[in-house]
């Protein structure tokens, strides 16, 4: 998932081409629906992956944001036996993520991305003090983020969350992950989703900001 071209992704779902690049929809008829993001800063074909004791560590890949969260939704996922739906997103490291092209068919429970540094977790505009709790309960530090790509997803109703994947240094060279954090943050999210993945949690959006001048 590191090293693959964003074309190669294209045969695992319906894909649209938009302005910004391809969106990527994959059916598995679950009701929870996984985000991520193909494109990176920087790219290295040759990552650097060391085998130690207990943890496998990644060095200098800047793609592991978000190649690390996709291979998590589209590959632990389904080895842990955990159904969703998937959304694979283009443009996210210039602020056009071409999920602001998703129009669902379908109504999901809420969404879950793995874009975020550490071990902690994010909310956006989806944040209020239920769902704080709800993340606080399973073993996540709710932090402040500034945007990815369930940020243009708030017409869906639902609330979403982007979960810490366990890289650092990210949109550097220098970028690394320990996957032993990596699947610290897995096993939380496990327990989220088997308290909370039939459950619909609400979200309504926010309005759109107005802007005028006054008259003197």
């Amino acid at each position: 998932r590191l090293t693959q071209p964003i074309e190669a992704f294209e045969k695992l779902g319906d894909t649209i081409q938009t302005q910004h690049g391809p969106l990527i929809h994959i059916d598995n008829g679950a009701d929870v629906l996984a985000v991520g993001h193909l494109d990176w800063v920087y790219f290295n074909p040759k990552p650097k992956i060391k085998r130690q004791f207990e943890n496998v560590r990644i060095e200098n890949t800047p793609q592991l944001d978000d190649r690390l969260g996709v291979w998590v939704i589209l590959d632990v996922m389904k080895a842990a036996g955990i159904k969703v739906d998937v959304l694979l997103c283009d443009s996210e490291e210039v602020g056009q993520s071409t999920s602001q092209y998703f129009n669902a068919a379908k109504n999901y429970n809420w969404l879950v991305e793995f874009d975020r540094a550490g071990s902690g977790a994010v909310m956006y505009d989806y944040e209020t003090p239920e769902y704080c709790g709800m993340l606080e309960e399973v073993g996540y530090d709710v932090e402040v983020g500034s945007f990815t790509d369930i940020c243009n997803l708030e017409s869906l109703g639902v609330a979403g969350f982007n979960l810490g994947v366990g890289y650092h240094g990210q949109h550097t060279k220098k970028c690394f992950a320990n996957l032993s954090e990596t699947f610290d943050s897995f096993r939380k999210f496990q327990n989220l989703f088997d308290r909370y993945g039939s459950d619909r949690l609400e979200h309504v959006p926010s309005p759109p900001v107005t802007w005028w001048r006054s008259t003197p």
